[in-house]
């Protein structure tokens, strides 16, 4: 059951992005474009890690404003959750996920994150973010991003990290997510309200998972690497839909729907019951290269 539940979570969250970083520069408007870069000057980014956001303090988090709103306890536009505040005072950071994972720990499913690293390192998870029309790495007001999903089996560095610019081939079974509207600023690549649509598999099932209103950020470090953060917000009928109709997992299928309706936090209907629970990531990288099938 507790590994069942662990595949639920590494489903849940793993691919599905203010909290970290500098303030990044103005994004160039749909019809300036003409001055953005070349769409073939990229840097590419295999993500080696994904691990739950906790809590640094009492209501202290880092990460995003998903929803634009700062949500008090009790506050219906959250559906009562609280939302967070961000180390430096930033108020409003969703993340109603984070509160989950105490209770995913308490009964021993915090295995959940070995359990992504070694889906990463065997090649199962392999995301790769290609940023476009790169001009200037250390700022850039107009660069793209896509998303892809890699294949093959990655080489590993003695430190246990997949190793600095491999290169991958993209999956071409997997469709790519494209967004424009990114921006660089003091070394951090930031995009913001985008939805990063990825098939995932849990046990021999694929089901697509759509993260909503989502905000990625990453910053280069001087050896090249990167960190930061991935968050938005999960269909909870959608996501409650789709493990419901996996067969083999159990009393789950009437757990997780009740669990995630309870935690949802985000984008109330009309009865003012929540549609979406936000979840959030902390993201490393490393740089690598692409090569496309023929």
């Amino acid at each position: 059951m507790i590994r069942k539940l662990a595949c639920w979570v590494i489903f849940s969250i793993s691919v599905g992005c203010g909290g970290v970083g500098d303030e990044p520069a103005k994004a160039v408007a749909a019809d300036d474009r003409a001055q953005c870069g070349d769409p073939e000057d990229t840097e590419v980014l295999v993500i080696t890690s994904l691990a739950f956001t906790r809590e640094i303090a009492e209501g202290v988090i880092e990460g995003f404003d998903i929803d634009g709103l700062d949500s008090a306890e009790g506050d219906p536009a959250g559906c009562g959750h609280r939302d967070y505040a961000s180390p430096d005072g930033t108020t409003g950071i969703d993340n109603a996920f984070a509160a989950l994972v105490p209770v995913l720990e308490s009964i021993g499913a915090a295995a959940v994150e070995g359990l992504i690293t070694d889906a990463i390192n065997s090649g199962e998870l392999l995301i790769l973010a290609e940023i476009q029309r790169v001009d200037d790495v250390e700022n850039d007001s107009c660069v793209d991003l896509e998303l892809h999903r890699g294949e093959g089996l990655p080489l590993m560095g003695t430190d246990g990290n997949i190793q600095m610019d491999q290169t991958f081939l993209v999956d071409p079974s997997r469709p790519s997510t494209f967004a424009e509207g990114g921006q660089i600023a003091h070394r951090t690549f930031e995009i913001q309200d985008i939805t990063i649509s990825l098939p995932v598999q849990i046990l021999d099932e694929f089901i697509e998972l759509d993260l909503e209103g989502a905000s990625l950020q990453l910053r280069w470090l001087d050896n090249g690497e990167a960190v930061g953060r991935l968050a938005g917000g999960v269909s909870v009928s959608s996501l409650a839909g789709q493990i419901g109709a996996i067969s083999d997992i159990g009393s789950l299928q009437d757990a997780v729907p009740a669990l995630l309706e309870g935690a949802a936090d985000l984008w109330p209907d009309e009865n003012g019951s929540c549609t979406h629970l936000s979840v959030g990531m902390d993201v490393t990288a490393r740089p690598a290269f692409l090569l496309y099938p023929e």
